[in-house]
């Protein structure tokens, strides 16, 4: 399955960015270079050098207007995700 790496990433980020990707078409998966996740800004991927950003509903919008917004909290999931909870000062 062309999309299987990109679902398996998903577990590094946090329940409620991961249950917003999860959804975006498969066409879209394929081609997503670049995952952006900032503080209190939409949620952004990169597709063919284009930055897009993901709605509520998981849709790809060139407007950040209705994206999902990532806060703190999600970035400090996301952290402990990739560091397998292993953070030393």
């Amino acid at each position: 399955m062309e999309t299987e790496k990109f679902d398996n990433a998903l577990y590094s980020v946090g329940e409620g960015i991961r249950k917003t990707l999860m959804f975006i078409s498969d066409e879209s998966k394929v081609k997503i270079q670049e995952i952006r996740l900032r503080a209190e800004k939409p949620l952004a991927v990169t597709i063919d050098g284009r930055v897009m950003f993901v709605s509520k509903n998981s849709s790809l919008k060139e407007s950040s207007k209705e994206a999902f917004i990532v806060t703190k909290g999600d970035i400090d999931e996301a952290f402990k995700n990739l560091t397998a909870n292993s953070v030393y000062s």
